[in-house]
C-alpha cells in the first residue's frame, strides 16, 4: 500500500479529509475488502491517542509568529507582513 492511500486513511479517520475526498474514500472502502483491513489496522494503532484528542484553541499570536519565522529562514531580510495574517 501506497503512501498517499495511507496519508487519506488517517485524514479520514481523524475527519481531515474534505467532503469530496471522505466520500470517495467511503465507496473504495465498500468495495475494497484490502483497503478496509487497512483501515481497521491503522484504527487500532492510533486508538491509544483518542483521549488526547480535545479540542484546544492556540496561543494568540501563533500564526503570525509562525510567519515570522517563516520568512525571516526563507528570506532573512523578508518579514512577516508578507504574510497578511494580523497579530
Amino acid at each position: 500500500m501506497n503512501n498517499t492511500i495511507r496519508e487519506q486513511l488517517l485524514g479520514y479517520l481523524l475527519g481531515a479529509l474534505d467532503e469530496s475526498e471522505q466520500n470517495f474514500l467511503k465507496e473504495q472502502l465498500k468495495h475494497k475488502p484490502g483497503l478496509r483491513r487497512e483501515l481497521a489496522k491503522m484504527r487500532q494503532k492510533i486508538w491509544p491517542l483518542a483521549p488526547t484528542r480535545d479540542d484546544f484553541m492556540p496561543p494568540p499570536g501563533l500564526a503570525f509568529r509562525t510567519c515570522e519565522l517563516v520568512a525571516t529562514v526563507r528570506k532573512p531580510e523578508a518579514s512577516a507582513r508578507e504574510c497578511a495574517i494580523p497579530r
